[in-house]
């Protein structure tokens, strides 16, 4: 009896051995399915990063050439402004000539910058 004990025991031992390495091993080999996804995934993300990046300086590149561009604007709309004055400041000369004296002074004409 005292044997069958025993035998039982020794079986029970060696279920559990097993049971234990099976469980460690169930467990590593979802460590490893795990990390094999990760460092997929890892990949994946640093493609999204470079595109982002490349996205990025794309971007600011244009916003450079468009302050670029906005600045020229500028300036062009200061000179027009500036000829525009001119122009009026002429125009209000003319304007004045005629109103005072009624005809336009010998060289002047409504066309003479």
């Amino acid at each position: 009896m005292l044997s069958l004990i025993l035998v039982g025991i020794m079986i029970g031992a060696v279920l559990y051995i097993v049971s234990t390495i099976l469980k460690y091993t169930t467990f590593f080999s979802e460590i490893v399915s795990t990390i094999n996804r990760q460092e997929k995934r890892q990949e994946t993300l640093a493609e999204g990063v470079e595109n982002e990046e490349k996205l990025g300086e794309s971007l600011a590149n244009q916003v450079e050439q468009e302050m670029t561009y906005l600045s020229k604007l500028k300036v062009e709309i200061g000179e027009v402004k500036q000829e525009f004055r001119v122009a009026e400041k002429k125009t209000d000369k003319l304007e004045f000539q005629v109103h005072k004296t009624g005809k336009l002074l010998p060289g002047e004409s409504e066309n003479s910058k």
